[in-house]
């Protein structure tokens, strides 16, 4: 690659703007998540034992990107859009039984 090569192209300030867009929220935030587990043992006789246990996992403040193809005639090209807007959530229950 030669250092002309590298130059962008020029942005035309005029409509329509051929240039992509990408533009994050100013209070932008670090993601968090949180994961989580209970569980609960039974003996049942000398050799068998029943397990149950909960798992969870939540994302909150997840990382979230809105992404527009031709948003407006005077933005015809791609702009995306960086948010907090994202959330995750996992709940599950495990059984098992075991025996010797």
């Amino acid at each position: 690659m030669t250092p002309t090569d590298a130059i962008p192209d020029p942005v035309n300030p005029n409509p329509p703007v051929n240039a992509n867009f990408d533009v994050a929220i100013p209070d932008l935030q670090l993601p968090k998540s949180w994961q989580f587990n209970v569980a609960l043992e039974q003996s049942l006789g000398a050799n068998q034992k029943v397990t149950m246990t909960y798992v969870g996992a939540v994302g909150r403040d997840l990382i979230h990107r809105f992404s527009y193809y031709g948003a407006n005639p005077d933005f015809p090209s791609f702009t995306s859009i960086t948010t907090n807007e994202g959330n995750s959530d996992y709940h599950a229950m495990q059984l098992q039984y075991h025996s010797a």
